[in-house]
């Protein structure tokens, strides 16, 4: 039951809010579709991983979800090492935005 309500947490409190804000910085970069490619890939595989993390490790779950909710961390921050196609695709929107 623990699993499942972390589960949820880290999909509705993390994983979510990553999604959209990747989907809005390659809308508003104009992205290639190499970046567009890579982005729907990190989300596609490494958004499970996250679940799978939380099930896994409820103590980083929980300090997860409470980090983003009291405003430590943003959620696309949790993208960063969770699967290769996310390190690419943030690193290429970084170098678009700079």
């Amino acid at each position: 039951m623990l699993l499942e309500i972390m589960s949820s947490a880290i999909a509705s409190m993390i994983v979510e809010p990553a999604k959209a804000d990747l989907r809005e910085a390659i809308i508003g970069a104009n992205a290639s579709p190499a970046i567009v490619e890579q982005s729907e890939t990190c989300l596609r595989e490494g958004a499970p991983l996250l679940i799978t993390k939380a099930g896994e490790q409820p103590v980083w779950a929980v300090t997860s979800v409470v980090g983003v909710t009291v405003g430590w961390y943003q959620p696309e921050e949790f993208l960063s090492g969770v699967h290769p196609a996310c390190d690419a695709a943030l690193a290429e929107l970084q170098k678009e935005a700079s």
